[in-house]
């Protein structure tokens, strides 16, 4: 109401001079700032703003009587005069009613301002609730300088408060850094906690290489660890406090322990592998390679990075190089066999002289450049060699020294004597059989008997392999 009282009173000393009735208006200011004076605190900050309107209309009130020359005149000198110093007396009520607003204003700002940062920041690591706690120190200080800068006076008390209001100011910024380097050691603290949540027992895991030889060393905690720690222990830590330091020390070597467990157990796998026979192929043959490539994720970031891929990538090539250089000899080996087997073999036919075609038992056949389906279409569980030859399904067996050479071929020359080359085989017919002939029911594999005629094989060509 005060507020209110004290707006209008304003507005009634504008029609006041618009009427020409400029006796009333000094007592209708007065009235406005009596008004003012007992004004709400919630009303406060718009005090300011009245009391300018209250020296802008003396202001004029000042301009207006002066200049009319008919005025000066019926005054006279010692009415002027009188009439100054009424003016004068006018606005130093004006001025000093403004510092009066004014201190009423920032001193209670000022002392909310002292007593945030004498209770200080929140002890926790919140950042929301920090800046919620700045935020309103950094507007007690906002709205003490408004107050302060409607001042016109020079003042004691007025620089007084400035001095409080500037003391504080300068407060918040040391307040709140120290608060960033308390918080950034819990934080640091409790992100260390995390890091080590389930995998603190690190130290105590085993591995055995001749559990699982050309694999990563199984010991999954302490590779979580260092895929934990790798970024952690990159982070500077900078100007922050000991405390920072000392877990950021406490990380580091926790992270050079852990990658020096990987790295010997790395070691010991390679060394294993050193000693095997190199595998000629398959997913072994591969094994280095995609070990080099384990090696760049798990060592990452540790000083074990570099030499273990280096070792992995010369065992690589070591193993290529060498089963290129079998291959190359086995080829060779090979091609000699094949030229001397092709040279043997038409004595071979010539010795055993099979006549044509026949399913007649004791009939001698020669079946040329056929191939082996045993395994494919037909089971191979129980005769070797299996065939469908001239619409008829013949199943042979091997006379030993047929099997001598086949085997000799396969496990001592290392020889890939397979079904994917054509072979000639002489056989005699033993009479009819019966064979598994694959066939797929309703998604599954099954191997029912069908009528054969069974073989004996006394002799073969295929490829390097003669008998």
């Amino acid at each position: 109401m005060s507020l209110s009282a004290a707006k209008s009173r304003v507005l009634q000393a504008r029609t006041q001079i618009e009427t020409g009735r400029l006796d009333d208006v000094e007592p209708t200011l007065a009235a406005a700032e009596t008004f003012l004076a007992a004004i709400d605190p919630l009303d406060a900050a718009q005090a300011p703003a009245v009391i300018a309107q209250i020296a802008e209309i003396r202001a004029e009130m000042a301009g207006v009587l002066l200049p009319d020359d008919d005025v000066v005149a019926a005054l006279g000198a010692g009415g002027v005069a009188e009439y100054h110093a009424k003016v004068d007396a006018l606005d130093a009520r004006r001025r000093a009613a403004l510092t009066a607003a004014a201190l009423e204003r920032a001193r209670p700002l000022a002392a909310g301002l002292e007593v945030l940062l004498a209770e200080g920041l929140p002890t926790g690591w919140d950042g929301n609730t920090v800046d919620r706690s700045t935020a309103q120190m950094w507007s007690l200080v906002s709205r003490a300088r408004q107050a302060l800068d409607t001042v016109e006076d020079s003042d004691a008390e007025v620089d007084a408060v400035r001095v409080r209001v500037d003391a504080g100011e300068a407060a918040i910024g040391p307040l709140v850094e120290d608060w960033r380097g308390r918080a950034r050691a819990q934080a640091v603290h409790l992100e260390w906690s995390v890091l080590l949540d389930g995998v603190a027992d690190w130290a105590d895991e085993t591995d055995s290489v001749a559990d699982h030889p050309l694999e990563e060393p199984r010991l999954p905690k302490t590779r979580e660890a260092v895929q934990r720690l790798r970024h952690f222990v990159r982070a500077d830590p900078g100007a922050d406090a000991a405390a920072v330091w000392a877990v950021h020390r406490e990380a580091e070597e926790v992270f050079e322990r852990a990658g020096a467990k990987l790295d010997a157990a790395f070691n010991a796998m390679l060394d294993d592998a050193d000693t095997r026979p190199v595998p000629l192929r398959g997913p072994d043959l591969d094994r280095p390679r995609h070990l080099a490539t384990a090696a760049r994720y798990t060592f990452g970031g540790t000083r074990f990075l570099a030499a273990n891929v280096a070792r992995c990538e010369a065992l690589h090539e070591r193993w290529q190089a060498e089963v290129t250089a079998v291959m190359a000899a086995r080829q060779s080996l090979w091609d000699r066999l094949a030229a001397a087997a092709s040279e043997a073999w038409p004595s071979i036919v010539d010795k055993h002289a099979p006549g044509p075609f026949s399913t007649e038992p004791g009939a001698v056949v020669l079946l040329d450049r056929v191939h082996n389906r045993a395994g494919w279409e037909y089971a191979g569980d129980v005769h070797p060699f299996v065939l469908r030859y001239d619409g008829v399904v013949l199943a042979g067996d091997y006379e030993p020294h047929v099997l001598a050479a086949l085997e000799h071929a396969w496990f001592e020359l290392k020889l890939d004597v397979n079904d994917r080359i054509p072979w000639s085989v002489i056989a005699v017919v033993e009479g009819p059989g019966t064979v598994g002939e694959r066939t797929v029911r309703f998604g599954r594999e099954e191997w029912p008997p069908i009528p054969c005629v069974r073989l004996r094989i006394v002799a073969l060509h295929a490829g390097p392999v003669v008998a």
